[in-house]
């Protein structure tokens, strides 16, 4: 790296700027590492290399200025070539260490900025507000976000900065960037699907999805419409497929016109021909033969109807959507007591929230409330059997997950009402609802409304985790970190913490902080990535 771009100074600067911006450079490495002890040995290695770049400046100077400059080729070449192989050496493995990034960079940040990101410190620099420059701000932001990894953001922001050919170069650098990460995202999910395990195969294909890998995009649609390795959304599993079939994806497309054909009511005929013939014209023969069979594109009530003449319930539910959003409400009204009848499970569900909704002064009946919520818990309904649980606490609106962390004041009218709650939150986790089973390793883990159980709070935290529940990974990491109902395992505890910080736990980039900073048995303490679950973490940013 040229010593001119390490003490940030044009070519046509002079030795006195040299001078004075070698100095800001070692003032801010000093103070820095005066508030983060952490960072000292890394300070004193940067102000060496400070220091030896204004060495080469000066050298390069005084020999300007000297009576041999030019005067000897050999001599010359020789002075170049050791001048060479010094700042070779400038180049160091830690942020703004290489020349692609500083040179780009070192324009948009002052020294002292500089310096905390060359520190890993980069989640205390503040890119700035808009009342500044508004393409300088886009710039450091964007710079800011390529240190955390987070390529499309870092892209987002460099696209709008069009005036500048530099900054559009780094732009399509993070695309290329991006795209890698998601290849590599993709195929690690990809091998975990073929070993059958969805749940540690959903997080890798989300953030592929996240960095806008088309195939990953459809792969995550698939798991969320069918609730594998996640919660089950149709709806959300849908935009996912529509986003990857509308980039060209012949596996999206697919997945709708089967979806379809499997009775999802939420992907109308038209539209599984459109993405059939869609994936046809791009030579898929699944779809061509698909598309000599036909679509039924008769309306959808006609459908409906003959399908509710040959028995089907959920066709009765389907039907009131459809008259509902054809604003014939009253014939709607018919279909859904129809299918509430016959025991539909989103017509029970629909009754329920209908007069369990205290707002609703028209409808509001606890105890056909209750009726409704307990006929869909028997249809096994999660929902229902989660909202049973809350419905029991008649005193209070505090769940027992949270009550357990303080017990002063607890009655034992409120305690049985937890009790309670947390009997049908448990029927919900062993009918594998995802969402429950964290707060049961709370109720285990501190022993409240239950007795204090730490292998059974182990046991559904595990359980949790692999179901693809990322708190339940903090909670798995938590129990091995303190030999709680298992092994004291170390190694285990870090795997599971980086899972769950990865996919957002703010506990686990806690825990991960304090591990990387302070160094385990067999856990070498590494500043880097300690600044860096740090900065995921929000701490100190405003």
């Amino acid at each position: 790296m040229k010593a001119e771009l390490v003490l940030k100074i044009s070519m046509l600067d002079n030795i006195e700027k040299a001078e004075k911006n070698r100095d800001e450079w070692i003032t801010a490495y000093k103070k820095i590492a005066k508030e983060y002890p952490e960072t000292e040995d890394m300070s004193l290695l940067l102000i060496d290399r400070i220091n030896k770049a204004f060495k080469i400046i000066k050298s390069r100077e005084m020999l300007r200025l000297s009576d041999s400059f030019c005067g000897d080729t050999a001599f010359m070449d020789t002075v170049v070539e050791e001048e060479a192989k010094a700042e070779a050496e400038l180049d160091g493995d830690f942020p703004l260490g290489n020349e692609f990034d500083a040179e780009f960079a070192l324009p948009y940040f002052q020294i002292i900025d500089l310096a905390k990101i060359q520190l890993g410190l980069a989640n205390q620099v503040n890119p700035g507000i808009y009342c500044e420059y508004a393409y300088d701000v886009l710039v450091r932001k964007g710079f800011l976000c390529e240190l955390d990894g987070r390529w499309r953001d870092a892209q987002h922001c460099y696209r709008g900065v069009p005036t500048s050919s530099s900054v559009q170069n780094r732009e399509d650098y993070c695309c290329h960037k991006a795209e890698e990460a998601g290849e590599r995202l993709y195929k690690k999910g990809m091998e975990l699907i073929k070993e059958l395990n969805w749940g540690e195969a959903w997080y890798p294909l989300y953030k592929a999805a996240e960095l806008e890998h088309t195939e990953a995009m459809a792969e995550i649609g698939y798991m969320t419409a069918y609730g594998l390795g996640c919660g089950r959304s149709v709806n959300e599993g849908l935009a996912y497929l529509r986003r990857a079939a509308e980039k060209g994806s012949n596996y999206a497309c697919r997945i709708i016109w089967e979806m379809h054909d499997n009775g999802f009511y939420d992907v109308k005929a038209a539209e599984a021909k459109k993405w059939c013939e869609a994936a046809a014209k791009q030579g898929d023969k699944k779809a061509e033969a698909r598309m000599e069979e036909g679509f039924d594109l008769r309306p959808v009530t006609e459908i409906l109807q003959e399908q509710i003449d040959k028995g089907s319930i959920d066709a009765l539910w389907y039907m009131a959507m459809e008259l509902s959003s054809a604003e014939n409400e009253e014939k709607a009204v018919e279909y859904i007591e129809m299918a509430a009848e016959k025991e539909q499970l989103d017509a029970l569900l629909f009754y329920a929230e209908l007069y369990g909704n205290p707002s609703n002064n028209d409808f509001y009946n606890e105890e056909k409330a209750d009726e409704y919520y307990r006929r869909a818990a028997e249809k096994g309904s999660e929902k229902a059997i989660l909202a049973l649980g809350d419905r029991s606490l008649k005193d209070t609106s505090v769940p027992f997950w949270k009550q357990a962390t303080n017990l002063e004041g607890i009655t034992e009218k409120l305690r049985e009402q937890h009790i309670a709650q947390f009997a049908w939150y448990l029927l919900a986790a062993e009918g594998g609802c995802i969402g429950a089973m964290p707060h049961i390793v709370t109720a285990y883990y501190y022993g409240y409304p239950v007795e204090k159980d730490q292998e059974q709070a182990f046991l559904w935290a595990c359980r949790g985790a692999d179901s693809g529940d990322s708190y339940a990974m903090y909670q798995v990491g938590y129990f091995y970190e303190n030999a709680l109902g298992c092994d004291k395992d170390m190694t285990a505890a870090l795997m599971f913490y980086i899972q769950a910080a990865e996919a957002g736990v703010s506990d686990a980039m806690n825990r991960l902080v304090d591990i990387y900073t302070n160094g385990r048995p067999g856990i070498p303490a590494n500043k880097e990535k300690a600044n860096r679950y740090l900065f995921m973490s929000g701490v100190g940013r405003d």
